[in-house]
């Protein structure tokens, strides 16, 4: 009884007394036992019992009666509020963190050092930000406020969020820390109060030198640096890495050296020496490498030791040292190390170990999260204090121990950058003052921050104040609850566990409201839901919710006709229980023995003895539903289910009548005995009495229908005349019905003739026709007879051919892919005669083919007889007919005759073939169908178009454009010996390359941007053959171009030759260079590399004035001498690779002056690597030549009056 889950049987044990007692002797007593009052209430239930409404446990009240939850409890929330405050405020003295928005971990490790640096720190806040609208985008402005909350704010976490959007960064996305730090430094270093302490804190300098070893002429080539990148393959400390950075190589053999003093190559040596040390040195480890194998970066492992203490001084020896400008400050102190954790380079976490210059103590700073090192003086890279989260996101497993370094030393295999600064630089913390104008948003900004603490905590103080009052209430309530006397009333049992649940709220759900019945009482359906309480405890209830209008139920709305009602409805149902059992039994008693001819039986359907008694419960659930209703109460409730009674009507099977299923169309016994069998007399009064409308068939008087027994006897004889004139049609079509001997594309069109007739008809029919025929010949009994020929559809409106039936039969016959026209059949002439005197034919397609047989006749002269051509002219002669025409050369004769005559000596020639259709082709209609089908076919979307580049120059391709590929892509494979072969399935060609996506509305000029991401060929270098027609139109969809899903387009490059011809130049928008970051940081190193570029409003119509050709000139040569001193190996990767980035920058800039194009361009895909730098030797050298070219065209156009319309390209 206490179970959950037990309403069934409760329901069975409440209704029982239905069993005993009739609907007109109806109590009280029955009533309450009906809404379940005469169960007893529960004790000590776990769960509450669903079906009992006297069951008051288990709603939640354990949570109010349990003494540990009070004042303690309340104590401890507010002492936990008070901890969250705490843990928020910064301390006095204490380091403040950056939250990280996502993956801008690496943002924060270097705000973080860049805070430390004090000088730097000084220089910023020196600087003069106003606060107006641009404040939010203003870089110095953001990073002044950044660094005024790390320094005077309250919070011990600083949302970097304003800084992150100024910068345009994605806070998803991990970009590559090294570049973030560059281009930031690159950016700040234009801003003129940062530009000195940016050089002097984080700017170095060295050269690229190389000696030639036979005139001892150097060569220096300078460069400057913000970090030092050094490799650490191979290497186990920090002082190989850098000898290695600065050893010396040897230029010889075939990577000699290309001297321009002597004019040829030499042997040489190359270094690089250091010229200039900032104060702040960054020492890059190159720990993610690229591996070509598989086209990734992974990161290196390799554990590296450094020192505390750097000494270059023994490092780079007295030579070196010498060549230092500061060479008397070259002594560093190790002040900060950046932390890599993660086991790839596409993943893992940045953190910063950072020396506090004022406490002279080692700190970790891991976004939010600052540790102070043990100790505070000693730096453990090893420890992962203040990492759980981030071991247990990118490793399984904790760290290994630390390994064994000497004294003054530090190892790691994660450390990815190394900052050390100059012993004697110090900067006092006094003088770093917040500007007054950051000081006033840093005050704001705290005092925000402590009102929200503040009404926290209120808020906190308030909602306690108000748990204590509702338990309280709650614990008076449980108290009435539990009383046994007294009124009572039904509640939800929602309500009560919204009440008593603490964590849910205490609305009342509205669909919980609707428990009353259509007499408005409580209906008895929802009695499950509802709880029997004392109605003082019920105005308890209702009143802690404050519900309007919510219907109270108070024990005298138990509905009496309700329980009526239910009352006949099971007692109804238990009748037919009943008779069901009687009639099953009763008809299996049938089945073992004969029913005697007297006895008075009548024929039931066996369907309606199948369906009768779910029938029959529908009809009583129907009944007892509308009962105890009245005509008012009955439009109420029938207004809200009105749309779904007639959904539910229209969805149903139909009304149920016994017998409806062995009564005819004429009101008659079926004919068809085995649908219905006899049952005696009180089977059919049980059945009649569920179905008074039923039909009764008395066996002794119930014949069956004379019209149905007529109809079936006509039914048999047509049948058997169908089947007479199937056998008939297939004997006499038997080849057509087989498909054998059937005409084929050469007998209707070609030489080929099935006859010595020089005239042959063939007709058409269509398959359909052909296909429903068979099946009726097949299978008379089951398919209808075919009797009309339908050709109405092979013809147009003016009533001749809409479709070449010619080249539908080619194609059928051949099964080479399908066409527009519908499937038709050729018939030999007999077959047609028989078709069309037994069949209605409405239009009479035929084909009409003569074939004419010329010879070619050797005149002689015969004894006698005069010349032949005297005897062809008379009428009488009797070796030929008349002929209309002859043709006589010095070579032969050639006539048509008809003739026996021996004088034919040699081999006719080929036979003349002429095919006529009846009717003739309707070329308007035919043309317009083509279009219409050609516009279809060019309206597409998410198409593949083929792209085949051609190593064919565009002279040739003009010379052979009636070889280029077909519109549609398909091989059109010669058929050899009768070979069918389905050209549908497309064959891939080699170096063929796939366009997915594509749309018929996409213009030329956006499919050739699309061809270049496969063939790295520039738009303007593209030119596109197309059934051997040049595709031209550029702003043309490719649709209006005929280019169709799955045709081929024919690639040809233009190799342009600057050599040939000056260049003029138009005037273009300057255009951007991409970097790798996006946003606003990107946005303004492009912007301060255009604001070198003339002004577009300028009166020069050249793109980049002579001077920077010079520039550009004199660059490429400096890099010219040092990549050909430099071939095959590289002192440090990351400086290579930047030097091959200038390279293409000046190579799409030449681009750009040639082809006077929007977008840089990349000519000759350079490798990434310092093995690949021979190989572009010669490509440099073409550029200088290039360069001098475009210098001469300048001085030639500046020396001429400037043009009034631009120029046009050349």
């Amino acid at each position: 009884m206490g179970k959950k889950g037990s309403t069934k049987s409760v329901e069975s044990q409440i209704w029982q007394w239905t069993e005993t007692i009739k609907c007109t002797e109806i109590t009280a007593k029955e009533v309450r036992t009906s809404y379940r009052l005469s169960l007893t209430s529960c004790k000590n239930c776990r769960k509450n019992c669903i079906g009992n409404p006297r069951c008051l446990d288990g709603l939640g009240e354990s949570y109010w009666l349990n003494p540990g939850n009070t004042s303690s409890t309340d104590q401890n929330v507010l002492l936990k509020v008070e901890k969250e405050n705490e843990a928020q405020r910064r301390q006095p003295g204490e380091l403040v963190g950056l939250r990280n928005l996502g993956a801008t971990c690496y943002v924060n490790t270097y705000l973080q050092l860049w805070f430390h640096n004090l000088d730097f720190r000084k220089a910023l806040f020196q600087l003069n930000e106003p606060i107006d609208s641009n404040f939010h985008t203003s870089i110095c402005g953001q990073l002044q406020l950044i660094f005024g909350l790390l320094q005077s704010g309250a919070q011990k976490c600083v949302d970097p969020s304003s800084f992150i959007e100024c910068l345009g960064l994605a806070t998803d996305l991990q970009q590559d820390a090294q570049e973030f730090s560059k281009l930031l430094l690159s950016v700040l270093e234009t801003i003129p109060g940062l530009s000195g302490v940016i050089e002097d804190q984080f700017s170095g300098k060295y050269a690229y030198v190389t000696t030639c070893q036979s005139c001892k002429m150097v060569n220096k080539t300078p460069s400057r640096f913000y970090e030092l990148d050094l490799n650490i393959q191979g290497h186990k400390d920090l002082k190989s890495c850098i000898l290695e950075f600065l050893q010396q190589e040897h230029l010889k053999d075939e990577n000699q050296y290309f001297c321009d003093n002597c004019q040829s190559k030499q042997n040489a040596v190359r270094q690089i020496v250091l010229q200039k040390l900032p104060k702040t040195l960054s020492i890059q480890l190159l720990r993610f490498v690229y591996d070509r194998a598989s086209q990734r970066k992974h990161k290196l492992s390799t554990l590296l030791s450094f020192p505390d203490k750097l000494e270059f001084s023994s490092i780079i020896g007295a030579d070196g040292v010498s060549s230092l400008e500061n060479s008397d400050n070259i002594e560093y102190q190790l002040s900060a190390v950046l932390i890599h954790r993660g086991p790839s380079a596409s993943s893992g976490h940045f953190i910063a170990h950072i020396l506090d210059s004022e406490s002279g103590n080692w700190y970790k700073f891991n976004d939010e999260v600052i540790v102070k090192m043990k100790g505070g003086k000693n730096l453990d890279l090893d420890s992962n204090k203040g990492e759980d989260d981030i071991w247990k996101s990118v490793s399984t497993e904790l760290p290994a121990k630390r390994a064994k370094v000497s004294k003054g030393s530090q190892s790691s295999k994660d450390v990815y950058m190394l900052v050390y600064s100059q012993k004697f630089t110090v900067t006092d913390s006094n003088d770093l003052c917040v500007p007054s104008h950051i000081q006033t948003l840093v005050d704001s900004s705290n005092t925000e921050f402590e009102t929200e603490l503040s009404n926290g905590y209120s808020d906190a103080k308030k909602q306690l104040k108000q748990d204590q009052e509702q338990r309280k209430s709650v614990q008076q309530f449980l108290q009435l609850l539990n009383r046994e006397d007294g009124v009572c009333e039904f509640v939800p049992t929602s309500l009560l566990k919204q009440l008593l649940n603490p964590n849910k709220p205490t609305e009342i759900n509205r669909k919980d409201q609707n428990v009353l019945c259509v007499h408005g009482n409580l209906s008895l359906e929802k009695v499950s839901a509802m709880k029997y309480i004392p109605k003082a405890a019920a105005d308890m209830l209702y009143s802690f919710c404050n519900n309007k209008g919510v219907v109270r139920i108070s024990e005298d709305m138990m509905c009496r006709i309700c329980v009526e009602t239910r009352c006949l409805l099971l007692q109804a149902k238990a009748k037919l229980v009943a008779d069901y059992a009687l009639v099953q039994e009763v008809l299996k008693s049938i089945e073992t023995k004969r029913l005697s001819s007297l006895d008075q039986c009548f024929y039931v359907g066996r369907h309606s003895l199948r369906k009768w008694r779910s029938a029959a419960l529908k009809n009583i659930l129907e009944k007892y539903k509308t009962a105890g209703k009245s005509k008012k109460e009955m439009g109420e409730a029938s207004t809200s289910d009105h749309q779904t009674d007639a959904l539910d009507s229209s969805e149903s099977d139909e009304k149920f009548y016994l017998n409806r299923d062995i009564i005819c169309d004429h009101g008659y016994l079926m004919m068809d005995m085995k649908l219905y069998q006899p049952v005696p007399l009180a089977i059919w009064e049980i059945l009649q009495s569920y179905f008074p409308d039923g039909t009764p068939f008395l066996v002794q008087d119930s014949l069956p229908c004379a019209q149905c027994a007529a109809k079936i006897e006509e039914q048999e004889r047509q049948l058997k005349t169908c089947k007479a004139k199937a056998q008939q049609q297939r004997a006499i079509l038997s080849q057509l019905f087989s498909n054998k001997n059937r005409p084929t594309y050469e007998n209707v069109f070609g030489a080929q003739s099935s006859t010595h007739c020089e005239t042959e008809l063939f007709f058409i029919i269509s398959e359909e026709f052909l296909s429903d025929w068979r099946e009726f010949v097949r299978c008379p009994e089951r398919n209808q007879e075919v009797t009309t020929v339908k050709n109405e559809m092979f013809l147009c409106p003016h009533r001749k051919l809409l479709y070449d039936l010619g080249a539908t039969l080619h194609f059928t016959y051949n099964n080479m892919k399908e066409t527009k026209a519908p499937e038709c059949v050729f018939l030999w002439e007999e077959e047609w005669k028989y078709i069309k005197t037994n069949f209605i034919v409405d239009y009479a397609i035929s084909f009409c083919k003569t074939v004419t047989f010329p010879c070619k006749v050797v005149i002689e002269k015969m004894p006698n007889e005069p010349a032949v051509t005297n005897k062809l002219n008379k009428s009488a002669s009797p070796v030929a007919k008349p002929v209309q025409e002859t043709t006589q050369s010095k070579q032969d004769l050639s006539v048509l005759i008809q003739s026996n005559c021996t004088t034919v000596s040699s081999p006719p020639s080929k036979p003349q073939v002429t095919v006529t259709s009846f009717p003739d082709v309707c070329v308007d209609c035919m043309e317009g169908l083509a279009a219409e089908d050609q516009k279809k076919l060019c309206t597409y979307t998410n198409a593949d178009v083929f792209v085949l580049k051609s190593t064919k120059t565009f002279k040739e391709m003009q010379d052979m454009h009636e070889d280029s590929i077909p519109s549609d892509g398909l091989l059109n494979v010669p058929l050899q010996n009768g070979q069918k072969r389905n050209v549908r399935s497309r064959r891939s060609t080699r170096g063929e390359k796939k366009l997915v996506n594509i749309s018929s509305d996409l213009t030329l000029k956006e499919l050739k941007v699309k061809i270049m991401m496969q063939y790295a060929v520039p738009p303007f270098d593209q030119n596109l053959w197309l059934n051997g027609k040049l595709l031209v139109n550029d702003d043309a969809a490719i649709g209006s171009l005929s280019i169709t899903p799955g045709c081929t387009l024919t690639l040809v490059e233009d190799t342009p030759n600057l050599d040939e011809n000056p260049i003029i130049f138009e005037t273009t928008k300057p255009t951007e260079l991409e970097t790798g970051f996006k946003g606003n940081l990107s946005n303004l190193v492009r912007a301060a590399e255009s604001s070198n570029q003339p002004s577009p409003n300028s009166t020069c119509s050249f793109l980049v004035d002579l001077a920077d050709i010079q520039s550009m000139k004199q660059n490429l040569q400096e890099l010219l001498t040092s990549f050909r001193s430099n071939k095959l190996q590289s002192f440090g990767e990351n400086d290579t690779i930047q030097q091959m980035e200038n390279i293409r920058t000046m190579q799409g800039r030449l681009a750009r002056l040639h082809f006077g194009l929007d977008r840089e361009v990349e000519y000759d895909g350079m490798e990434d690597s310092p093995s690949s730098l021979a190989m572009h030797d010669d490509n440099m050298t073409n550029l200088l030549s290039n360069l001098e070219n475009l210098s001469t065209a300048i001085k030639s156009l500046k020396s001429q009056p400037s043009p009034q319309s631009k120029p046009e390209l050349s």
